[in-house]
């Protein structure tokens, strides 16, 4: 478990510290990623350090069953069963089960209380009946339900149980009986707002009971959420944030640790705010300071760094003469996207890794038993779950350098899924936020433009784009962006669509228009295009300048592109001794471009000895 030290932390200093040193409730943390990020990785690792303490871990995969749609009721059911199959004797759950058990009564249509107090004050058996037709509708339940008919045959604890439905830790005694009915009759015929409250209720009565078993020397059980952006885990988080942050009533701290992990579209389904970053959310869970935090602790799973890849480079066996120059490669490609990360390594392993290039890695086969490329291994992990044609109308959004541009192509014909129907497409999950550049004239930047896709993705997504024939390909979505860019912005999809000519022309005008700084960071900028699936040979330029642009240009885009890595070397130092010259014709900020001079003269030292055999570039 790379890479996810300061998160470990946070979910075991919650789980240790759990309801004891908070003066209110701990907030449900919030692990958010990318598919490939890590989140089932994570909450797996969790659970194995909990080891024999009292956890359970929850796909929804677990709760569906043919021609049924899940509940919260199915969720807290299987927490419950599960709970009390790995401690019978401390874990009873008499509350949620005597509301689950009455709440699917059917009742007769007068003297509904009577009904309800005869039930639960009468012959045990009876009761017993009523809990195993209730809750044994899992498979390899027999036992732990066998468990909840024991724990509930004391008189005492049925009294316990069904009388908390009158006060509800309100500290003022109710209607037990009554409260009871109108659960029934509210889970029966409210409607969706009545399944929310029967929800709720049933959540309070399981934080109940977890709190009524919980003591100073044991560890609070702690519940494990996967795949959480899923309607029936927001469903369920929403009804605990409810059932522990609902003005209203006396609540003691809860003696129950919820940790969810799901796609980046979870704190927005839950209205959970910005998330946090790793180490202010950490201070927050060191210092205790649960009422500062509310009901939610979102923090995202960020990429590996270099260091961290090189540690898994380890993990995976990778021999240790060729681990620095299979991470390097590695990471170029994979910007430290985790499951992308591991996936390129296994395939440089599997290929030779002390000659696996990028390109070889993504197109390489590592089972027999999977037909998949690891670049399509790699896109499944992102798109986990997206129907094709979404996927493919998020090929087609892939030229998108910001959401901004997104939007253009989707106000398009190219784009096919019904405007309905789109939610995945706009979502965080594929455009998540980025850090705000520096304003221009003072000007906040366009919210839009501060929405990208992973690099990764993106990079994988352009690969299928570049393959692609027929009615939108790739020369027509970037010919789209760029008729509907303003100012320079057209450069960009002119560069990606292989008119070099073009934007050399452009450029060289621009290079005594600009400041020097500005002109470079605008080079920079189109330096990260994507390489057009041909070029246009240019048979010559108007100027010597005008070359010289095409050249530095042509040789900064190969110096980045990660699939590149036999000319690499070369194109830094075809950027590095071709800007001089730019330099004097520019006329301003020499020492900017000195700077760049010297950094690519750098990493051509630095790419040198590494070799590789790199795609065959193509000409129309």
């Amino acid at each position: 478990m790379r890479g996810r030290d300061v998160l470990l932390e946070i979910a075991s200093t919650l789980i240790v510290r759990g309801g004891r040193a908070a003066a209110g409730a701990p907030p449900t943390l919030l692990v958010t990623g990318v598919g490939g990020s890590g989140r089932s990785a994570l909450l797996a690792e969790i659970a194995r350090r909990l080891g024999d303490q009292p956890h359970v871990l929850v796909d929804r995969a677990d709760l569906v069953r043919v021609g049924q749609r899940p509940t919260v009721v199915d969720l807290l059911t299987s927490v419950v069963l599960r709970l009390v199959g790995q401690d019978s004797r401390r874990w009873q759950f008499p509350r949620f089960t005597v509301g689950k058990v009455v709440a699917e009564l059917t009742l007769p249509t007068e003297q509904l209380e009577d009904q309800v107090r005869r039930g639960l004050e009468g012959d045990a058996d009876v009761l017993a009946r009523q809990v195993r037709a209730s809750m044994g509708a899992l498979p390899d339940v027999g036992a732990a339900v066998d468990a909840l008919v024991r724990g509930l045959g004391g008189r005492g604890t049925r009294k316990a149980a069904r009388e908390w439905y009158g006060h509800r830790d309100s500290g003022h005694p109710g209607d037990w009986a009554g409260e009871l009915v109108v659960l029934n009759q509210t889970s029966k015929f409210g409607g969706r707002a009545g399944r929310a409250a029967y929800h709720r209720v049933l959540v309070a009565a399981f934080l109940a009971d977890t709190r009524d078993a919980a003591s100073a020397k044991t560890v609070d059980p702690v519940i494990l959420l996967d795949n959480a952006e899923r309607e029936v885990a927001v469903e369920f988080l929403k009804a605990v944030r409810d059932a522990r942050f609902t003005p209203g009533g006396r609540r003691e701290p809860d003696r129950c640790v919820v940790i969810a992990a799901g796609a980046p579209t979870l704190p927005d389904k839950l209205s959970a705010g910005t998330e946090l970053s790793e180490q202010d959310a950490v201070d927050l869970v060191r210092a205790g300071t649960y009422p500062g935090v509310g009901p939610w602790l979102p923090v995202a799973l960020r990429d590996l760094t270099e260091l961290e890849a090189h540690a898994l480079a380890g993990d995976l066996n990778v021999p240790v003469l060729q681990r620095h120059r299979v991470v390097r490669l590695v990471h170029d490609v994979t910007r430290g996207h985790p499951g992308g990360t591991r996936q390129l390594i296994l395939a440089a392993n599997h290929i030779d890794p002390a000659t696996a290039c990028p390109e070889a890695m993504l197109t390489a086969r590592l089972s027999t038993s999977d037909p998949r490329s690891v670049a399509d291994q790699v896109l499944d992990q992102f798109l986990d779950g997206v129907p094709g044609p979404l996927r493919e109308d998020l090929v087609t959004c892939a030229p998108a350098r910001h959401f901004a541009e997104a939007n253009k192509i989707l106000a398009t014909g190219h784009v096919k899924t019904r405007f309905e129907d789109r939610g995945p497409l706009v979502s965080n999950a594929f455009w998540a936020p980025r850090d705000a550049p520096e304003p221009v004239d003072g000007e906040p930047p366009d919210p839009d433009t501060l929405r990208a896709m992973h690099p990764l993705l993106r990079l994988l997504l352009l690969r299928r784009l570049a393959a692609r024939t027929g009615e939108t390909t790739w020369d027509t979505v970037f010919q789209l962006l760029a008729k509907d860019a303003t100012g320079d912005d057209d450069l960009y999809p002119l560069f990606a669509q292989g008119d070099i000519g073009v934007v050399a022309a452009q450029l060289k005008e621009l290079l005594t228009t600009l400041r020097g700084r500005e002109w470079l960071a605008l080079v920079r900028a189109l330096a990260d295009c994507p390489p057009p699936p041909a070029v246009r040979a240019v048979e010559a330029y108007p100027d010597a300048t005008t070359a010289a642009v095409a050249a530095v240009l042509t040789a900064w885009r190969a110096s980045v592109d990660p699939c590149l890595v036999e000319r690499r070397a070369d194109a830094h130092g075809e950027v590095a001794t071709g800007i001089p010259a730019l330099a004097v014709a520019a006329g301003t900020d020499h020492g900017e471009f000195v700077s760049v001079a010297a950094h690519h003269r750098d990493q051509a030292e630095l790419w040198r000895d590494v070799t590789c055999a790199d795609p065959v570039e193509e000409n129309p």
